[in-house]
């Protein structure tokens, strides 16, 4: 109160002397200099003294810290006495002097951290693209640039790995570069012929990647068309005009530091009532469950709060520190109550469905691609079988009642806890899909949480599942209720092979269900899906196989058998199961009944009969609700908003328009594989333990201790922020370059020999080198730092009618037996091979060969095949100097292809086969189709050909295969009877199964065909 009393009289006392003129000039330094970190349009306005008159407001611009207001309190105590005699106490230098210091270092130092953020920070981005830029040699090299406010980052790659430079745009100046060349040319310069180059990277590189050399003083870019160019142009201007745009992205942070800063230099700070408290304790406890998904199994720290008043449920943090820097612009992760849910009655006609008329066209397409014992994990699926949705959320259905896990900890004896593990395990069988359906294959990287709420213990149990692997398949889950004290964790690799009339869904993997407060651990095993009926007779959906449940510290094991129904059985043997419960090797109990009904538990003992497991309508109202994440707080790689559109095409039974969903799906996690290579793929959430080589969750440790971020940095010795941004970046997975499992010797081997072999492949030069055993990852690895160079493709442009009438082909054909068509056309075989390389091994800073051309005899050979089925015709060598036109290319075919294959065929033969050919002018013309008709190969026998489509034509990829064989390791021929000798040496070294597998995918080519609405298929 003294303070305060003394404070007031020296502001009325300061107030009401005259100020004098260099004193008050002094006081609008210091609001000047208070102000003049920010960029101002007008020159600061000064401060009127008499708005200083009341005592509530502060006499110093810029709010002192802790050390000053208690030198001004022993400053005012000193001097208290004076006050009945000196009407007018002067302000000590000093002071201001110190508060000038203090807060020039807070702001030097807030202006570094928050631009150090924005560098560092991938959200802060003005424009980022593809420029040329040219060097001090007055060469053109590509370079990914980063426009962000203040600075422009160069790098060698949009993974922003290989740091090249940082440009200053204070220092530059912007100007429009005329060029003849195409694109669009713009200029940095500094207008003093200075450097423009920051001396280190955003993340405290000292030395740039190795490009060549670039300008220190200007910048010369090349946009590929003048309105990226003109983009470029504004984007930069704007980020020279507004020096302070990276303020933007923290604003929300510093508004709140803002106000604790001016709350702290208040000099009558006021009380916070009781609801102010209790919201701040409230902002504290809210887990951030926006940036790490982890949080949803933190909340078992805490003692699991029951659903709000809205149906939310709001993850909460039991030990979250108040010193954790929480903004309140944060949010919780809200669960919302899932509708209600269907559920199927019991027995095989739920699991039987009869295939209609217009999807069994579609399922004997897929049917001719399949072979006995063919593993399904890469065959595509059409969208009538799928099941609307995916895969990581049908793993979840084993968990509607795990409340009886917790009745289970609870049991004093290990066979009572094994009873209920085997009742809560046959509680997950009973909801089935209605028919005959499959859900979605997950995508790699892909998530899936949802949660439920005990009402009896008032806990939540809750779940994350993701798709840690693609080829092969295998989703890994993990399941925690700490405050019941349970947790499973487990892995799924899917697998399914086709029999014929059936097929087998396998789930190969485990899980391990640990009970916490009694260090006990049970491995669980899942049966096998077995689907028949799908040749002949009626579809049915079946369980199958031996499961076990056991526990090494109990002893105590149970097994179950899943029977199939006979094939005479009767519908009393449908879903049957048997097994028994056993001691060591001592039986206690044995089970009997079937998994979708009544199961029944025999005391071996007593002989006392009971029922284990009931599905009854009174058990399925126990069903605990499950919560799931609301949409729009789900990111990109949840399951329910990554396959929402095609579950929404699904439910409206629109299945073009699900299978074109679809496959932009499958197309993007393709791409993703072709750009990620030979580096592997390191989920977001789980890790594989190396020593018992099982997928187990990442913070598992972490939430057993009940860690907030601050305990885990303090767990891990790292800084809290580190934790906290590693929390927030972890979004998406991230790939990691493969273990190198060679010697230094055979790496340096492997180099000199991709060297001497440019065009071999990884596998020929590791081969070559007697260096076995290594996968395809690493071989791509060891020789990542060798550019391969591949030939870009040329295709002729489509237009919107050629789109058209390739949607209209290849529906017309869509249902063909591919089996008897003919494919054929012409090749033309160099003499030197083709223009460039197809593929080849360069090192980093080499150019590739240039293959000079013949000025005299050069040419080539011009060469026809067909292919059908799994049989080479031809090929068939077109005499040197003939030029091809409907009369020629008809004779043609008359002295090889009638006169050597076609007339030794049988009628049965002729009469089934159609010949397909594209539209050269020799082919389409009305001379060759009258001629090919008075041949018999007319209409229906004749194949039609849209324009532009060499894509769709498979003998176009037998000719890549033969011209590899042809040009291997670059080699040139002498002669033209040399090169027909090659081809046919090629030719006849292809495989029968190489061409039936080009004459089947002619099904998904025209499949691809219409989902990309005509465009061209491949990449």
């Amino acid at each position: 109160i003294c303070v305060i009393i003394l404070n007031d009289q020296y502001c009325n006392t300061l107030i009401q002397s005259k100020p004098n003129p260099a004193e008050k000039m002094k006081e609008e330094s210091v609001f000047y200099q208070k102000f003049s970190l920010c960029p101002m349009v007008t020159p600061p306005l000064k401060v009127d003294p008499h708005l200083l008159s009341d005592g509530d407001n502060e006499i110093y611009p810029l709010s002192p810290g802790k050390n000053t207001l208690l030198s001004l309190t022993l400053w005012s105590l000193r001097h208290s006495h004076l006050g009945s005699e000196k009407k007018t106490l002067p302000c000590p230098f000093h002071v201001l002097i110190h508060v000038q210091k203090k807060n020039y270092r807070q702001e030097k130092k807030r202006a570094a951290k928050e631009l150090f953020r924005a560098l560092k920070d991938p959200s802060v981005v003005i424009m980022s693209d593809w420029l040329k830029i040219r060097g001090t040699l007055k060469s053109w090299t590509k370079l990914w640039c980063v426009l962000k406010p203040g600075v422009l980052l160069i790098y060698k790659s949009p993974k922003v790995d290989h740091w090249v430079g940082t440009i200053l745009l204070s220092t530059c100046k912007l100007i429009e570069r005329p060029s003849k060349k195409d694109g669009f040319c713009f200029k940095l310069y500094h207008p003093l012929d200075q450097s423009i180059w920051a001396v280190k990277g955003p993340k405290g590189e000292n030395v740039g990647s190795i490009t060549q050399p670039l300008p220190s003083s200007h910048l010369i870019f090349r946009a590929v068309s003048e309105l990226d160019g003109r983009c470029w142009m504004d984007a930069l201007e704007l980020a020279l005009s507004c020096s302070s745009l990276y303020k933007l992205t923290s604003k929300a942070g510093r508004d709140g530091e803002q106000s604790s800063s001016s709350a702290s230099s208040n000099l009558h700070p006021s009380p916070l009532t009781e609801h102010e408290l209790a919201q701040l304790k409230a902002i504290l406890v809210m887990e951030t469950d926006r940036y790490s998904d982890k949080s949803e199994v933190e909340v078992h720290e805490e003692s699991d709060n029951v659903a709000n008043e809205n149906g939310h449920r709001l993850s909460e943090e039991s030990d979250m520190d108040q010193s954790d820097d929480l903004s309140p612009a944060l949010k919780a992760t809200s669960y919302v109550e899932q509708s209600q849910e269907e559920i199927v009655e019991a027995g095989e006609a739920a699991q039987t469905e009869a295939v209609s008329e217009e999807n069994k066209g579609l399922m004997w397409t897929l049917l001719k691609q399949l072979r006995p014992g063919m593993d399904l994990s890469k065959v595509v699926l059409p969208t009538f079988i799928l099941e609307p949705r995916s895969f990581l959320d049908k793993l979840s259905d084993n968990y509607y009642h795990a409340n009886l896990l917790s009745e289970a900890v609870k049991e004093k004896d290990a066979y009572s806890r094994l009873k209920k593990i085997l009742r809560w395990y046959m509680s997950g069988f009973y909801k089935k899909p209605k028919g005959l359906k499959k859900p979605y294959n997950p995508v790699l990287g892909e998530t899936f949480r949802c949660c439920w709420h005990h009402p009896e213990t008032n806990s939540c149990t809750f779940y994350i599942a993701e798709q840690v692997s693609h080829h092969p398949p295998i989703s890994a889950f993990y399941v925690c209720n700490k405050k019941d004290g349970f947790c499973i964790n487990g892995s799924i690799l899917a697998k399914s092979k086709f029999y014929g009339n059936s097929l087998s869904a396998i789930l190969d993997g485990k899980a391990k269900l640990v009970f916490l407060t009694r260090d006990e651990e049970y491995v669980i095993t899942m049966p096998y899906a077995n689907c028949k009926g799908i040749l002949y007779g009626t579809m049915t959906l079946e369980l199958g196989g031996k499961i076990a449940i056991s526990c090494v510290k109990t002893k105590c094991v149970a097994e179950l058998e899943f029977k199939l129904k006979p094939f005479l059985g009767t519908m009393g043997q449908v879903n049957q199961i048997s097994g028994k419960i056993c001691h060591g090797e001592e039986v206690l109990a044995t089970v009997d009944g079937h998994w979708d009904r009544e199961v029944y538990l025999t005391e071996c003992i007593s002989g006392q009969r009971e029922v284990l497991w009931n599905p009854s309508p009174e058990m399925r109202k126990q069903r605990l609700k499950r919560r799931v994440v609301q949409l729009e707080q789900q990111g990109q790689f949840e399951s329910e908003r990554l396959w929402r559109h095609v579950t929404s095409a699904i439910l409206r039974q629109d299945q073009n328009r699900a299978t074109q969903e679809k496959f932009l799906l499958e197309e993007a996690q393709r791409k993703e594989a072709r750009e990620r290579g030979g580096r592997l793929w390191c989920p977001r959430l789980f890790t594989l333990d190396s020593i018992t080589n099982e997928w187990v969750y990442k913070y598992t440790e972490y939430l057993a201790e009940g860690c907030s971020t601050l305990k885990i940095a303090k767990l891990l010795k790292r800084d809290h922020q580190t934790i906290k941004r590693f929390i927030q970046n972890s979004q998406q997975g991230h790939v990691e370059k493969p273990r190198c499992k060679i010697t230094a010797h055979e790496l340096r081997k492997v180099k000199r020999a991709a060297a001497k072999m440019p065009l071999a492949t990884s596998l020929a030069i590791f081969q070559s080198c007697n260096i076995t055993g290594v996968p395809k990852s690493t071989r791509c690895a060891i020789l990542s730092d060798m550019a391969k160079v591949r030939k870009a493709e040329r295709r002729p442009p489509l237009k919107k009618t050629h789109k058209l009438k390739r949607q209209d082909w290849a529906k017309k054909y869509l249902k063909t037996d591919f089996s008897k068509v003919l494919w054929t056309d012409e090749m033309r075989v160099s003499i030197d091979g083709p223009d460039g390389w197809a593929r080849g091994w360069i090192g980093k800073g080499q150019r590739a060969p240039v293959r000079l051309r013949r000025q005299q005899g050069g040419g080539g050979v011009l060469v026809w095949a067909g292919i059908i089925k799994d049989d080479l015709v031809g090929p068939f060598r077109v005499e040197d100097g003939v030029k091809l036109n409907s009369q020629t290319y008809c004779q043609f075919l008359e002295d090889t292809f009638f006169k050597q294959w076609y007339r030794k065929k049988s009628a049965s033969f002729k009469k089934n086969m159609v010949f397909m050919q594209d539209n050269a002018p020799s082919h389409a013309s009305k001379y060759s189709t009258a001629w090919l008709a008075r041949k018999g190969i007319k209409e229906e026998k004749l194949m039609t050909w849209p324009p532009c489509s060499p894509d769709l034509n498979p003998i176009d990829n037998l000719w890549s295969i033969i011209k590899c064989e042809i040009y291997k390791e670059g080699k040139q021929y002498t002669s033209l009877n040399i090169v027909w000798e090659a081809v046919v040496a090629a030719a006849r070294n292809v495989d029968g199964e190489q061409i039936k597998t080009l004459t089947e995918s002619m099904d998904g080519r025209l499949l691809s065909v219409l989902a990309k609405k005509g465009g061209y298929i491949g990449r």
